[in-house]
């Protein structure tokens, strides 16, 4: 029997799959708000094999990097390899995992802007506020589609990531 890639590469997966069944938890999810919910696999960290967490988080600078594993600052992001494990390395030289919320964007409706005007009274007001909360959190920053110009004005300033096109001028 001759198997192509792609059903070789299909199998394999399932196969996979079946052996790692106990490393996977299903969660219910929905592509947009109105479809109907599916049970997806997933992995989470506590059974990731090897995985220890801390009794207590290491102390973090301004960016989110950790401060007990200093690099080289350069004054941007930069990636580099510690341990076998790929990191983003902040501006101030510490290691940096994104820990974030993607499309963080502040009224693209009508009845977003007015939500936002009655709990927060301006924009600039819910940037400062929610770049606060996201930090109290131990989020560090947010994707694509976010309200970058206005977040860039909050006083504690968060990490982010614009989206691109090929296509955008």
């Amino acid at each position: 029997m001759t198997l192509t890639r792609r059903q070789f590469s299909s199998i394999a997966g399932v196969a996979i799959n079946l052996l790692h069944a106990q490393d996977l938890r299903m969660v219910k999810a929905r592509r947009k708000p109105n479809d109907e919910w599916h049970e997806y696999p997933t992995r989470t960290l506590d059974r990731v094999a090897g995985f220890r967490p801390v009794a207590k988080a290491p102390k973090t600078d301004t960016y989110g990097g950790r401060l007990d594993r200093k690099q080289r600052a350069t004054g941007f992001f930069y990636p580099t390899k510690l341990s076998g494990r790929w990191y983003l390395i902040d501006p101030a030289g510490n290691p940096y995992v994104q820990a974030g919320i993607c499309s963080l964007a502040a009224g693209r409706s009508a009845t977003n802007l007015q939500n936002l005007k009655t709990r927060f009274g301006t924009p600039e007001n819910w940037a400062a506020q929610f770049s606060d909360l996201l930090r109290s959190d131990g989020l560090t920053g947010c994707g694509g589609w976010s309200g970058v110009d206005l977040l860039r004005g909050a006083p504690h300033r968060v990490a982010y990531c614009n989206s691109g096109s090929f296509l955008a001028r």
